[in-house]
């Protein structure tokens, strides 16, 4: 509710919130201090805890009506809780003063009268109410506070400030303690945490069980350590318990008092048994009644509400609640790491009266992290991918960048440190972040959100290597993820292979926001493999590379040729693509052969690298047959494209591909091409190509034949394929399409006035 009214209202809540809090608790607090005078002058006494009338007072709004007027019942509302919830509106009155009413969202002399009055009524109540855990946690809390004055993230607080705030952190707490022990009452949270100090504790003995706290009879050990070795002597039964019965931490005993009392802690069960029901640590306590099913979701919640607060202060300012963010988001890192601590040694981070604090604050903090995101997004694009080497991925990624741009449009890539693109991409002016991104670890996705929480921005993620990173920032940053697979990978796999990368796929589609296909192909083998297809789309690609002043004619062929030491007379082949299981180099090699058997002087061009182990057994595979004269490897260039020219017959050994732009790039220049019948290939060439069996290096020899004694076969091909190029795979209506797509996933709040 709170998110939804901070996205709605903005800074309304946010101002009610700031109004209200501190003046509920100083009415509290008020009504708190009048109640313990008069528990201190007679006038009442504790119900539940012998008689005491001192610190059990200050449980707030304890009383319950009974037959005999008010009594104030530690058991309905603990000292501890209430202690927590003093530390709580503590650090949240120093953080609204701090960021002076939230840069005057709300009254600058409310929000300095506030922290002034309230800040030490919430001190001193902490002092009398006798919970050592409240005081441990205001101690941290007010430590990470200290932390991030001297951090100061964002750099919005001056440094005279910053000084100024963190001496009366430090200073006030020990002057206000100076002044009550003056005026002469006991101190019931410092006497406690005195004893427990100073007395002997015998850890380790109550632990193992050697020293047990339900022995009856006073030993003179005072009830604040009996307290603790108590809640020590539970946690050693309960980790023996989960020793002697592992599956309790996957099924759990259920949450029924009895059998905790009885099977874990191992006394009688005497109906209430109040200091033995529950394991007096959250994260064990439910671990044992509940099992890893409901702690793995509270451990996870924990870790992402503070990631929220992480999150609050490293948007940088741009928004006009941006302050307030900021501030709030302090306070919750301030409060929410020492309460976390806290909860390992008590059951109280849950405690309904806290709740209703910390979870108002994070929701209104969800809230403002997603009005400053929206402020980021429009006009702005992210691409991402794990390669920038020769390939038709970047080259796809450089013609929409050019487009954008040309838009106006605020462009970033990340990307691998490969070439040419790195230097390419740097060189049109387009923001640049080079990642591990083949070989991702932690410090490259923190990385990553770093980046990206300077300048949010909607994300297209082109590839698997990219959407493992666009994954994660997804669900941590929150910002509009299209992802482009770029080819059926997954599908072509085996074994657990195959799962892995189906579930990785399965993932991509139900966290991301669209998928975005190259080919009408391409989304059908994602239906055919049970995919979830509803929230995508088809934008087939066109020829992205630009061209100027290209030359077909024979003259210009033959000095390409001459170049690259071809003798005339040969009929030449090409190839081009990655040495990769994917693109198939080992099919074409195995069928030279068959093909040299049948054609005179045939020569194949292969145009591309790959790793040293990919290459050495295509090198090692192609000298088996002896026929390694007749293949020239040219490994990778920058100018694959312009080498087309240069061929009689191009050649696809595809196994998959998405949709391949170097046929595209071979049709423009006027070479026939026979490819294998894959997705991709038969997308562009269904209907007028060349297409043969896959996998199958004799259809692949037969099909090279077929064109290469058949020149009026070649010549229909060639006009067919120019034909077809500019009615159905131009750059223009690519990008028209893809950005109707950018419109309708992203919405016309982001994507509108740019991409119409």
């Amino acid at each position: 509710l709170a998110t939804m009214l901070a996205l709605r209202t903005g800074l309304q809540v946010v101002r009610v919130v700031s109004y209200i809090v501190p003046a509920t608790a100083f009415l509290t607090l008020v009504y708190s201090f009048f109640r313990m005078g008069q528990a201190l002058g007679g006038r009442y006494i504790n119900a539940y805890v012998d008689a005491s009338s001192t610190f059990f007072a200050m449980g707030m709004l304890a009383e319950v009506i009974s037959a005999d007027g008010l009594i104030v019942r530690s058991d309905t509302g603990s000292h501890g809780a209430y202690g927590m919830y003093l530390a709580f509106v503590l650090v949240f009155s120093l953080c609204l003063a701090l960021f002076r009413g939230w840069d005057g969202i709300v009254n600058r002399s409310y929000a300095a009268l506030q922290a002034v009055v309230v800040c030490p009524l919430c001190l001193i109540g902490i002092f009398f109410t006798g919970s050592r855990s409240s005081l441990v946690l205001i101690v941290g809390a007010l430590l990470l506070l200290v932390v991030l004055l001297v951090l100061n993230p964002g750099r919005v607080i001056t440094g005279s400030r910053r000084l100024m705030a963190a001496a009366l952190i430090v200073v006030v707490p020990f002057g206000l303690l100076g002044l009550v022990r003056t005026i002469g009452p006991s101190i019931p949270t410092l006497e406690r945490m005195q004893e427990t100090l100073t007395h002997p504790l015998e850890i380790g003995r109550t632990a193992r069980g050697d020293l047990s706290p339900m022995k009856e009879g006073d030993d003179g050990t005072e009830r604040s350590v009996k307290n603790v070795q108590m809640r020590v002597w539970l946690w050693g039964q309960a980790i023996r318990y989960l020793v002697a019965h592992p599956m309790t931490m996957v099924t759990g005993i259920g949450y029924d008092r009895r059998r905790f009392v009885e099977d874990v802690v191992g006394v009688p069960y005497e109906g209430y048994n109040f200091n033995y029901q529950t394991a007096h640590n959250l994260f064990l306590d439910i671990l044992i009644k509940g099992g890893v099913g409901p702690l793995l979701p509270l451990l996870a919640a924990c870790l992402w509400l503070f990631w929220v607060g992480v999150k609050s202060v490293t948007i940088p300012i741009r928004d006009e609640g941006a302050i307030a963010r900021i501030g709030t988001g302090w306070a919750l890192l301030a409060f929410w790491p020492a309460l976390i601590l806290v909860s390992f040694t008590c059951e109280e981070l849950l405690t309904d009266n806290l709740m209703l604090h910390w979870t108002a604050l994070f929701g209104l903090l969800l809230g403002l992290c997603g009005t400053a995101l929206a402020t980021w997004l429009p006009n702005r694009m992210v691409h991402m991918t794990a390669t920038a080497g020769i390939g038709g991925g970047p080259a796809y990624i450089t013609a929409l960048c050019r487009h954008h741009l040309a838009k106006g449009m605020e462009v970033r890539i990340f990307c691998s440190d490969e070439k040419p693109y790195v230097d390419i991409w740097r060189r049109m002016g387009i923001d640049l972040s080079v990642l591990p991104m083949r070989r991702p670890n932690a410090l490259s996705v923190w990385q990553l959100l770093k980046e990206l929480l300077r300048a949010p921005a909607p994300i297209h993620a082109h590839g698997r290597g990219a959407a493992f990173f666009a994954i994660g920032v997804k669900i941590l940053v929150r910002v509009p993820v299209i992802y482009t697979p770029h080819g059926p990978h997954y599908a072509y796999n085996r074994g657990r292979r195959y799962v892995s990368g189906w579930l990785f796929e399965a993932l991509c589609r139900v966290l991301l926001d669209a998928i975005i296909y190259v080919s009408a192909g391409e989304r059908e083998v994602a239906r055919q493999r049970r995919l979830p297809i509803g929230n995508s789309c088809i934008v087939v690609s066109g020829l992205v590379c630009r061209r100027d002043g290209t030359s077909f004619e024979t003259a210009a062929r033959d000095l390409l040729r001459a170049e690259l030491n071809i003798p005339p007379g040969r009929f030449v082949i090409g190839w081009i693509g990655r040495f990769h299981e994917q693109k198939g180099l080992d099919i074409l090699l195995e069928s030279i052969p068959s093909v040299c058997a049948k054609i005179p002087a045939p020569i194949w061009v292969v145009v591309g690298d790959g790793t040293a182990q990919d290459t050495g057994a295509c090198r090692a595979k192609l000298g088996e047959t002896g026929l390694a004269a007749h293949v020239l490897f040219l490994g990778g260039r920058a100018d694959a494209f312009a080498l087309i020219r240069a061929f009689d017959l191009y050649i696809s050994t595809s196994r998959w591909e998405g949709l391949p732009l170097v046929l595209l790039e071979v049709m423009e220049q006027g070479v026939p091409i026979v490819a294998s019948d894959v997705v991709g290939n038969r997308d562009v060439l269904e209907g007028w190509g060349v297409l043969y069996a896959p996998n199958d290096s004799c259809a692949a020899a037969d099909a090279q034949v077929r064109l290469a004694t058949d020149e009026s076969l070649r010549q229909r091909l060639v006009a067919a394929g120019r034909e077809v190029r500019l009615t159905r795979f131009s750059l223009s209506r690519m990008l028209a399409d893809m950005d109707r797509a950018y419109v309708e996933i992203l919405g016309d709040e982001i994507a509108g006035e740019v991409m119409r």
